[in-house]
């Protein structure tokens, strides 16, 4: 039954129909690529005089939840925890920077490889790498932190305070001991589960104050501006919206279908709303992943069926 109700489904594995090239071509201009405007330098005079500077006086950059953190001079070793950080160092030409970052399947170099002058792996030596943990949600304590004597911890301080074994506390011991924290996770969905004031971000305003911790800021605003225009080109030949197929964006695990909204905003969704795609389960009686902090209703085959999204991702 499971492979003739499959066969039913208009399926598309990967990014297809009007998603196929456009949305990888987001993606791509992130770093520089997959644009007919020129990539832009990776070393520019106002990054190099933005870094002496920074050196012998020092800097501060601001953003939620953590509020202004001060940098003695720009971090030269880095700890990430989600892979979307990995990224945006080798979006700012640090890649080299990293030391640990979350888990071991926190990579995907296929855009990097495409990308004509950027180092392999934009720069990050996978064999030098160590982890967080072995594999996502798993825990970690704040001895391995003190072990790795980073400069900077690309980790969301909130979220990580609400974990098992991790306080308030903790988090300001960390700082004032080894390093700052300066993340920004639920700027994810645009959906935070707690109490305290929190600011969402775009995907390029969030690239953008990363990339002011390295006083590399102008090279997000430069690809910004490609983004910008690539964008423009791909909305300018879309069809009218009721003409374009209905995207059903899901993760399937642990015998699970779980729907995600492309109308929460927040940036992992952005390159599919960049493209004007149309969101399969939306005006349909169910939750999606974030609502409310939970995972979102579970889907079985059926209830996938009765919904029946034309591009399936």
């Amino acid at each position: 039954m499971a492979r003739s109700a499959l066969r039913s489904l208009k399926l598309f594995v990967v990014l297809a129909a009007l998603l196929g090239s456009a949305s990888a071509g987001l993606f791509l201009t992130l770093f520089g690529g997959a644009s007919n405007e020129k990539a832009p330098k990776l070393r520019t005079t106002e990054s190099l005089e933005s870094e002496r500077a920074a050196e012998q006086a020092g800097y501060e950059v601001t953003m939620s939840p953590m509020g202004t953190v001060r940098f003695a001079r720009p971090p030269r070793r880095v700890v990430t925890q989600d892979a979307n950080y990995n990224d945006m160092l080798v979006a700012a030409g640090v890649g080299e920077r990293l030391i640990t970052t979350g888990y071991p399947n926190n990579f995907f170099e296929g855009f990097y490889a495409q990308i004509p002058g950027l180092a392999p792996g934009g720069g990050i030596d996978r064999e030098q790498i160590s982890y967080l943990s072995g594999t996502p949600g798993m825990q970690f304590d704040k001895e391995l932190l003190y072990r790795l004597k980073a400069d900077v911890h690309h980790i969301d301080p909130i979220q990580l305070a609400m974990r098992r074994g991790w306080s308030k506390a903790d988090i300001d011991e960390i700082t004032r001991n080894v390093g700052p924290f300066f993340a920004n996770r639920y700027s994810r969905e645009n959906i935070y589960p707690g109490q305290e004031p929190y600011e969402f971000y775009s995907v390029w305003g969030l690239g953008e104050k990363v990339a002011e911790v390295y006083r590399r800021g102008d090279y997000v605003r430069r690809l910004h501006a490609i983004g910008d225009a690539l964008e423009a080109r791909i909305r300018a030949k879309l069809p009218p919206l009721e003409e374009r197929p209905r995207v059903g964006l899901i993760y399937y695990g642990r015998s699970r279908i779980t729907p995600y909204s492309l109308g929460h905003g927040g940036f992992s969704q952005a390159h599919y709303v960049a493209v004007g795609a149309r969101d399969a389960f939306e005006g349909h009686d169910l939750s999606t992943y974030g609502e409310g902090g939970g995972t979102g209703t579970a889907l079985d085959l059926e209830g996938l069926l009765s919904i029946d999204p034309e591009v399936l991702i």
